[in-house]
């Protein structure tokens, strides 16, 4: 059996995965609906969300199977994690990595494997969604994908988990872990930490080391030590295992020649830590120190240690350089030097201590002599130094002789212990004044501190939680089961409080409940167990939380569901469909005419309008749906769990929405102002996931759109033919620009004849020549090119293309006198820059703009009557001639036509279809005639197709035509004059 390798980053991968705190916590029907699903759909037994933990897989959520955890050595998962795709095992009998794997020869009895890999927001794998069998099967691509798409799930409600928390945590975690290695990689001496299984699983840089850190780490002993060495070791950890007890070795490398020195310490159950010294110079000095007595001085005159030797009988005293130095004098500056000139040199209030302390010991009343005394500097300072002795010698009548001592400085230590001090008071007064409660408890629960927020948050004073329970502060069901959590951590070390941070209720003195955010760590203190809480209270915290919350999923002026919160509907509702074949629907409703009373009675009171029209929205629907608003007065239904016929759940939607139009038909009281509403409401039915969200609404929108376009106050269910149509469109939309950019367009000319019969102009006509689909009529694109303003930039061409063929005919006898007609979309006559685009097209071309007729629609005429006059003046003075074109057809009134400097009116083709047998069709052209005559304006019939209609018109006082009797349209080259 192969145990799973580790991966090169485990640190890292453990620490991703504590970071998400999954580790042994509550099972959670989120994770179990995706595993019961998952089990449902790949047929299988067993069906497993597995996080691989350093020594064992456990099962966040498990389907088929009661065991909890297995060990890593033996786990299929502990494989998978090790690659990105999914890891499919066939038949495990027959794959060597798992034959003899006791899950394959006992109970589960694996023959069928399946994993996908789970990473949490990092990156890091941290466990699988499984699937196992105990029957041999195949597993394809498809399926495959269909595993990684339910791991996907997995992964997204894992990365659901309060993000901020998780930051905090993170947080400090980086801070404590970066404190630690900084303190690690700066340690003089090789450190690692060995698990059960004789891995390395954490090493510092370090130039003794055989390998590089990077091979070092996730190996065992074996593959990184000479196999003598790896075996002193082994012995080792295994006793510091079964030992609490510091464990020292040392060992020799003669190929180096360096010496080690190796202590083992016990870090939990899991854990080893050796911390290794190079010890080579100190065996070194030791032996050379042990061969030549005359070295020792020499080594502790390199160390900055002051040696003494006082005779207690003659008061001699003999020193090292050193001795002197750490005084700022030179040896030979004290000389001669014997006990009168330590004492000089001795602080007063020191010298009648420290002579007592010598004369005790060497009376033998005290054990040792060792006292700190400060000592004149040459400097004129007062130094603070250690001095030590022990008897040396004694004399001949066994009297203490000589004394043999140290002396050195102590100033950095007495510094250090006084910032200490210090610093443990600043400590106090931080704790005494954090914004956070700070208690600390025994281990049977009794509160031994509480620092003052902890009394400003809880309601009590010092004196009344000190000496008393911890479970006071707490909510149930917390409070009744504190001290039974307690005893089982203490008897068998489960919790889920301790190392991680949680939130849950307290209660104050005065009975109100709270949430706080709860951190326990725990602390040994000799034989006894303390532990830390750090409290938050989070009141203001979640109040922010519930704010935002309101703020992202709820439409603030009438507290409906909001788009973002819709869409989330929206997608469940889909889910559910697919998952019960029921029928759901999407209700577009727009209220009718809202912008007029908006308008006129003022937003104030559209607002009123529009939460009266949510709140009667809401009663009709109930909870059976989800009434949203979009935008304006744009409200979104939707309903789910209706009928699984399309019929009956299309019948379901049109009885709501018509009692949803009856309810808004309602009379409203808006402040005094009593109004009557409608809306259109547009309907779409679905029952697939499939289906893409957005294409949902916008078949609604459509729905709704043609729901108006009918007559308002109606319903209008969505049909396919909508959505081909805006397809066309948008298809059309897209090939326009390419044929703008391209110039696919060509003019057809339609010539204008006399009562004579001779040509005296044309008019020009767009034809779009698609490269695919031929030549495409004017009445398939012009209104989409109006719609999206591209007629702007296709009538600057025809103009410029108009005022080109215009120039060239001037240089021609036959052509010279023509005039062409060119027609003016009311979108481009509009534009403030309309009247220099016509004059630079003339100027460009050399065209003369007394040849030029521009031809303007009657319905152009009822906007701004003042704005039309201005710029058709401002072309005239330069010869321009106006028509206005398909005249009859529009609104147009006389009065305008009287303000207007026109040339020239065009009777439409749909009174000459006609005009030999409809009386009044002939009526309304003769209309047009005598009204030309009597604004002494020339008047051009156009659709004349027979000889006879001509006869009649000219007969009428029509003295121009244009028509198939004279000629249909055709490209330049056709053109006949």
């Amino acid at each position: 059996m192969n145990s799973p390798d580790f991966p090169a980053d485990e640190a890292s991968r453990l620490l991703a995965l504590k970071r998400t705190a999954l580790l042994d916590s509550q099972p959670e029907e989120r994770f179990d609906r995706i595993t019961r699903l998952a089990a449902s759909v790949f047929n299988v037994d067993i069906c497993l969300v597995s996080l691989v933990d350093s020594d064992r897989q456990w099962f966040k959520s498990k389907v088929g199977t009661d065991d909890c955890q297995t060990s890593r050595s033996i786990s299929f998962c502990g494989h998978a994690i090790l690659q990105n795709d999914v890891l499919v095992v066939q038949n495990a009998t027959k794959d060597a990595r798992f034959s003899d794997n006791p899950l394959v020869l006992q109970k589960p009895n694996i023959r069928f494997y399946a994993g996908a890999p789970l990473r949490e927001p990092g990156g890091q794998p941290i466990g699988t969604l499984c699937l196992i069998d105990p029957e041999e099967r195949e597993f394809s691509q498809r399926e495959k994908q269909q595993l990684r798409g339910f791991a996907d799930l997995v992964e997204h409600e894992i990365a659901k988990i309060d993000i901020e928390h998780l930051e905090h945590l993170e947080q400090r975690l980086m801070a404590s872990n970066l404190r630690t290695a900084s303190i690690i990689e700066s340690l003089p001496d090789m450190v690692f930490v060995i698990d059960t299984h004789l891995r390395f699983t954490l090493c510092n840089e370090h130039p003794d080391l055989l390998k590089p850190k990077d091979e070092v780490l996730g190996q065992k002993l074996f593959d990184v030590l000479p196999i003598e060495l790896a075996n002193q070791m082994n012995r080792y950890v295994e006793k510091a295992f079964n030992s609490n007890t510091l464990l020292q070795h040392q060992y020799t490398l003669n190929k180096l020649k360096q010496s080690f020195e190796a202590r083992y310490q016990k870090l939990n159950n899991s854990e080893v830590l050796v911390i290794v010294r190079n010890i080579t110079n100190e065996k070194h000095k030791d032996d050379i120190i042990n061969d030549n007595q005359h070295l020792l001085d020499a080594v502790i005159d390199t160390n900055n240690i002051g040696v003494w030797r006082l005779n207690l009988q003659d008061d001699q005293l003999i020193v090292n350089e050193k001795w002197a130095t750490l005084l700022g004098y030179e040896l030979s500056e004290l000389m001669p030097i014997n006990r009168q000139t330590w004492e000089c040199l001795t602080h007063p209030d020191d010298l009648v201590y420290a002579a007592q302390q010598i004369d005790e010991y060497a009376l033998g009343l005290t054990s040792h002599y060792d006292v700190n005394i400060r000592m004149k500097h040459k400097n004129g300072q007062w130094k603070w130094i250690n001095t030590r002795g022990k008897v040396a010698s004694n004399s001949s009548n066994g009297e203490v002789e000589w004394v043999l001592g140290t002396h050195f400085s102590i100033d950095e230590q007495l510094q250090a212990e006084s910032q200490l001090k210090e610093t443990s008071s600043k400590m106090s007064a931080v704790v005494d004044n954090l914004l956070d409660g700070i208690i600390t408890i025994d281990s049977s629960g009794i509160m031994l501190t509480a620092n003052q927020a902890a009394q400003s948050i809880f309601g009590y004073s010092h004196r009344e939680l000190i000496g008393q329970n911890v479970n006071m502060l707490m909510g149930s069901p917390h409070r009744e089961h504190h001290d039974t959590y307690l005893a089982n951590y203490l008897s068998r070390g489960i919790s889920n409080i301790t190392g991680q941070i949680r939130e849950l209720d307290a209660q104050r003195k005065d009975g109100s409940a709270f949430p706080i955010e709860l951190g326990v760590v725990e602390v040994s203190l000799d034989d006894d167990i303390n532990f830390i809480g750090i409290v938050r209270d989070i009141s203001e915290r979640k109040k922010r939380e519930d704010k935002i919350h309101q703020l992202a999923f709820y439409d603030p002026l009438t507290s409906l569901p909001n788009r973002r919160l819709l869409l989330d509907r929206l997608y469940q509702a889909q889910s559910n469909c697919n998952r019960t074949g029921a029928y759901a629907a999407l209700l577009f409703l727009d209220l009718d005419n809202f912008k007029d009373f908006n308008d006129s009675a003022g937003h104030d009171k559209g607002d009123l309008l529009l939460c009266e029209v949510a709140q009667r929205l809401a009663q009709t629907v109930g909870h059976g749906g989800t009434v949203s608003r979009l935008s304006g007065d744009e409200f979104v239904i939707l309903v789910t769990e209706l009928s699984d016929t399309e019929e009956v759940a299309a019948a379901q939607s049109d009885a709501l929405a018509v009692k949803l139009l009856t309810k808004i038909g309602q009379q409203y009281d808006i402040e005094a102002i009593t109004y009557q509403c409608s809306a259109s409401i547009g309907i779409t039915i679905f029952n697939r996931s499939a289906d893409v969200v957005g294409d949902l609404l916008k078949q609604a929108d459509m729905a709704m759109y043609k729901a108006k376009a009918a007559g308002r106050n109606r319903v209008c269910f969505f049909d396919p033919k909508m959505q081909t149509d805006v397809n066309t469109k948008a298809e059309i939309i897209q090939e326009l620009y390419t044929a703008i950019s391209n110039e696919q367009f060509e003019l057809y000319y339609q010539k204008q004849i006399d009562d004579h019969g001779r040509a005296i102009g044309v008019e020009v006509l767009l034809r779009w020549c698609h490269p695919v689909k031929g030549v495409i009529s004017p009445a398939q694109f012009i209104p989409i090119a109006e719609d999206t303003g591209l007629i702007v930039p296709i009538g600057q061409w025809v103009l410029q293309q108009a005022c080109q063929t215009l120039a060239r005919w001037a240089k021609q006898s036959a052509t010279e006198a023509l005039t062409i007609a060119v027609n003016i979309s009311a979108i481009q006559f509009n534009k403030n820059n309309f009247v220099q685009t016509v004059l630079d097209a003339l100027h460009h071309t050399g065209a003369n703009p007394h040849h030029l007729k521009l031809e303007l629609t009657e319905s152009m005429l009822v906007s701004d009557i003042a704005d039309i006059k201005t710029k058709m003046s401002a072309l005239q003075q330069h010869g321009v001639m106006f028509s206005i074109d398909d005249f009859g057809t529009g609104y147009s009134s006389l009065f305008y036509l009287k303000q207007l400097p026109l040339n020239q009116l065009k009777i439409d083709q749909a009174f000459v279809r006609d005009i030999l047998v409809d009386d009044n069709d002939r009526a309304i052209a003769q209309s047009v005639i005598t009204l030309s005559q009597s604004l002494k304006l020339e008047v051009i019939a156009e659709g004349v197709e027979t000889q006879a209609q001509r006869a009649l018109l000219q007969s009428m006082g029509c003295n121009v035509y244009q028509g198939y009797f004279f000629g249909k349209p055709c490209s330049i080259d056709e053109l006949e004059i």
